[in-house]
């Protein structure tokens, strides 16, 4: 999951600037359901089956909030409340936000995410900063980049890749050492039904309540529609 995100704080106000002015907004919404919830490489359901929802408003300013929720094996549902700005220039999109990660039944685990990423054609790279990850006091930063390109077979066909780095000050608190993680999917779009993709995914952690040292394959249905 990517997101870029605005602070906790402001949401409330940019989600009421953004319903003053209705006319010149978007609101949607999204649902999907996967066979494992799989986030940097880790398991958000201990191998298990997730599924998820969220709402959107985007305005044609660039400014955005949404919300979106998940299952997870951590004891609560997990909630998500992000905002932020995106604008393209000459081509290049410039997104920046923060992400607000909730667990009601379990909020130790809290934290918050500021983010800042770039695109160009196929590309992007992003990076991910926070004081508090997991809730720990800690430290840490993760950097990725991915590529996302249209088959020229046509027929809704997409191959993505991705790699990313995960670095913890204080791989102690957070629970985790610095790990690398990559993946390698097929997305293949339905009309109407929605997009469906098979996901292929690696970490170089050996081992941790997370992970299990073994490549993760993962299927994956998300459909978005306008309110």
């Amino acid at each position: 999951m990517m997101r870029i995100a605005r602070t906790c704080s402001t949401l409330a106000a940019a989600a009421g600037l953004l319903v003053a002015v209705s006319a010149h907004a978007d609101l949607t919404a999204n649902t999907g359901a996967t066979s494992d919830y799989v986030w940097r490489g880790t398991t958000q359901t201990g191998d298990g089956a997730a599924i998820s929802g969220g709402i959107d408003y985007s305005h044609s300013s660039g400014l955005y909030v949404g919300t979106w929720v998940s299952n997870t094996s951590f004891g609560s549902q997990e909630l998500d409340l992000y905002g932020g700005l995106s604008r393209t220039f000459k081509g290049v999109g410039i997104d920046l936000g923060v992400i607000k990660y909730l667990y009601p039944q379990s909020a130790g685990l809290n934290w918050t995410e500021f983010s800042a990423g770039l695109s160009y054609g196929p590309f992007s790279a992003a990076g991910h900063f926070t004081n508090d990850v997991f809730g720990s006091r800690t430290n840490a930063q993760y950097y990725e980049v991915a590529v996302s390109y249209p088959l020229p077979l046509g027929k809704g066909l997409t191959v993505g890749a991705h790699i990313g780095r995960y670095h913890f000050d204080n791989p102690t608190a957070a629970t985790f050492d610095s790990y690398t993680d990559f993946n390698a999917s097929l997305t293949k779009s339905v009309g109407n039904l929605g997009d469906f993709a098979i996901t292929v995914s690696d970490t170089t952690l050996n081992s941790s309540r997370f992970v299990d040292g073994k490549p993760k394959l993962f299927v994956n249905w998300t459909k978005s529609f306008d309110l």
